[in-house]
């Protein structure tokens, strides 16, 4: 009896180590086909099972002796731990008058608490906020509560109950597009007219489910071109709901010569969604990127904070946005 349980037992850590090699795998895999997207999401669950099978078989290897399992799940676990180091490393600079600070968040519908969102842009100091979702009863709340008068340059479009977005700041904005696309969804391009000029995408991207994961993945693809298309003189910053995270290949195609301003902290497993749900908070799906001629970390900080009323977190970062030198 005991012969077969445990037989029963390895079968099953087998299994489980098997099942989650195959989630890690999909890091690599660039198809919108078997729902992958949804399954890539799941990544940092997954790197966190293959870290615990493999602390599980290590103990157990002490005890019985038998190494083969503890082995391979140590091979499994060390992808996971490789990036969770680099995820932990910070890449961060001292902090100068000329900074940026801007904000991110997604009203979910404009319900989003216009209290709340006022708050942080006093307590970060923010100079440019995109919002995402943005209705215009939810822009009604949040000037109301006092926004028109701390960010009064406004570019984009309101709607409901989804497609709206929206980039407002303290300084001038010049609107180079409103990037829409077959979505439908607003993502406009404006040139900040801070101390130093920089290039802004919002972002808002489709969820990569059902029928709209083929659009979600051309939508990627489009702000990759996007990015490509800017010459590396020039100082960018995209930022928004991405619907997507670094396990994603559409995501870091995107990010490639970018730099991700929550990663640049040093903060670890980040999270932005979901919130105000029976699930914890699993996936960063939430980004602010930006890439500064002659400057390889253009990141002073950067955190998330939580809203209201909404599915996402907010996201802010302080920039440095100044062109630096090349080899600074």
């Amino acid at each position: 009896m005991k012969v077969a349980v445990r037989s029963a037992i390895t079968a099953l850590g087998w299994l489980v180590l098997a099942l989650t090699a195959g989630a890690l795998a999909t890091r690599w895999l660039d198809t919108t086909r078997w729902h992958l997207p949804v399954v890539q999401s799941a990544f940092p669950i997954a790197g966190c099972v293959a870290v615990a099978l493999a602390l599980t078989a290590l103990v157990a290897a002490a005890v019985t002796r038998r190494c083969r399992f503890a082995v391979a799940a140590c091979v499994v676990a060390l992808l996971p731990l490789a990036l969770a180091a680099g995820a932990v490393r910070s890449d961060t600079i001292a902090a100068a008058d000329s900074d940026e600070i801007l904000m991110f968040s997604n009203m979910r519908a404009g319900g989003a608490d216009p209290a709340t969102l006022i708050h942080l842009v006093n307590e970060h100091h923010v100079d440019t906020l995109v919002l995402a979702e943005v209705t215009a009863d939810g822009l009604a709340g949040l000037d109301r509560a006092g926004l028109s008068a701390l960010l009064p340059h406004r570019e984009g479009r309101t709607a409901y109950p989804y497609a709206g977005t929206m980039v407002l700041s303290r300084h001038p904005l010049t609107l180079r597009g409103l990037g829409v696309d077959g979505a439908g969804f607003y993502q406009p391009i404006v040139t900040v007219e801070a101390s130093h000029s920089y290039l802004l995408h919002a972002v808002h991207t489709y969820a990569p489910i059902g029928r709209n994961t083929p659009l979600w993945r051309e939508q990627l693809a489009t702000l990759q071109r996007w990015r490509q298309a800017q010459p590396t003189t020039e100082t960018i910053v995209m930022a928004g709901d991405f619907n997507a995270s670094s396990a994603m290949p559409g995501f870091r195609g995107i990010a490639d010569t970018m730099t991700d301003s929550l990663r640049a902290t040093g903060a670890g497993w980040v999270r932005t969604w979901p919130n105000e749900s029976r699930i914890p908070p699993f996936i960063q799906l939430d980004h602010i990127l930006v890439r500064v001629p002659g400057k390889p970390s253009p990141v002073v900080a950067s955190g998330v904070d939580q809203v209201g009323g909404t599915d996402h977190y907010a996201v802010w970062a302080r920039l440095s946005v100044a062109p630096g030198t090349i080899g600074s």
